[in-house]
């Protein structure tokens, strides 16, 4: 019922109203001469297609479009939802993230003078396509506002295809409704984490509470950690390996889905009847944790829920599943230990 409460409330957009849509009303990108440039001219170009950063020179470069925000007395809460997609149409070599290409959104003063700049997705190359949402605190001496693409030190080319940044509000039941969600789920967890002890040992508790934890961590990971911290340890290590495919970061995060359902699903299928499950009754709980986790990216504002995360977590448990039942079987076919028998003196040996 949880489960199904998460997916609902995730699903039947009640987490925002009154959406204003404040950039490109008369749709991506609009007008090519409304796009300001920075630094190398050459490096940035707006056609129908979309804005490009290519050909970068040594001059860290940008273009950009403004859009004016509401008066503050229109807005019910200062925050804006920036959306948009960034194709890789070549991979750039590895940075630091604060030297990567990036897609921003700017926050100018009423003397038209940025003052603060927000990435809303950070461009290291590890995708061939990123979609890029992130919702943003709007500062309070913000008169308007600029989408902007920076190349800063990174030599690959990339493309925004589409862009939209929307003035949004939370419901009053969302605003209820989405911390509950969360608190329910680590309620459950530690409720499972009590009933698996009073149903077999310490170490086994431990050990499947701590990977359903880790798992549930790695859904709540902010982007912030990701990029900020992940990224840049992973493309340090490439430089130490002397390694430029940045693509196998996203083969590890979803090496991550099936390694994790794997090591839970083999787990409980080892140790099933210890815990007193049945194959069916584990296989419930398995599928219900896997719509768990996705369900609750709903309520993430920059995670996406997507269906192959699902089907790579299904090829876990199924795989876990298979050896769980091949090793089970071999176990059971193996006769029994008998304990060596010692013989002991009968009567006659006794009277003489």
């Amino acid at each position: 019922m949880l489960t199904m409460a998460t997916w609902l409330i995730g699903v039947l957009d009640i987490q925002y109203s009154n959406e204003i849509k404040l950039g490109f009303v008369n749709n991506f990108p609009g007008d090519a001469t409304s796009w300001q440039k920075q630094g190398d001219p050459s490096d940035t170009s707006v056609d129908e297609s979309g804005v490009a950063l290519h050909s970068p020179s040594s001059v860290k470069s940008s273009t950009y479009r403004v859009f004016p925000l509401p008066p503050k007395a229109s807005r019910l809460e200062n925050t804006v939802r920036v959306r948009g997609i960034v194709e890789v149409m070549k991979q750039p070599d590895p940075l630091p993230v604060e030297n990567e290409a990036a897609y921003m959104i700017w926050f100018l003063d009423a003397n038209d003078k940025s003052f603060e700049y927000i990435t809303v997705q950070s461009l290291g190359g590890h995708k061939k396509q990123y979609r890029a949402e992130r919702i943003v605190e709007i500062p309070t001496e913000a008169h308007t506002f600029a989408l902007a693409m920076v190349s800063r030190d990174s030599n690959g080319h990339f493309l925004l295809s589409d862009a939209t940044t929307s003035l949004v509000t939370l419901t009053d039941p969302y605003r209820i409704l989405r911390p509950l969600v969360f608190a329910s789920w680590g309620l459950c967890l530690l409720i499972i984490g009590e009933w698996l002890f009073r149903q077999s040992d310490a170490i086994l508790t431990l050990s499947l509470t701590g990977l359903m934890g880790a798992t549930l961590i790695g859904v709540l990971l902010p982007l912030s950690i990701t990029t900020g911290v992940i990224e840049p340890a992973y493309d340090k290590l490439l430089n130490m390996l002397q390694f430029s495919n940045k693509e196998s970061l996203a083969a590890l995060y979803k090496l991550g889905h099936f390694f994790f359902f794997f090591a839970i699903a083999l787990l409980l299928f080892l140790r099933r009847s210890a815990i007193g499950l049945s194959t069916t009754a584990t296989f419930q709980f398995l599928i219900i944790f896997v719509l768990a986790t996705e369900g609750l990216q709903l309520h993430l504002f920059n995670r996406t829920t997507k269906f192959t995360d699902m089907l790579l977590d299904l090829f876990g448990i199924l795989t876990a599943w298979i050896i769980a039942y091949i090793w089970l079987s071999m176990v059971a076919r193996k006769p029994p230990v008998q304990p060596p028998t010692t013989k002991t003196p009968d009567d006659t040996t006794l009277n003489h």
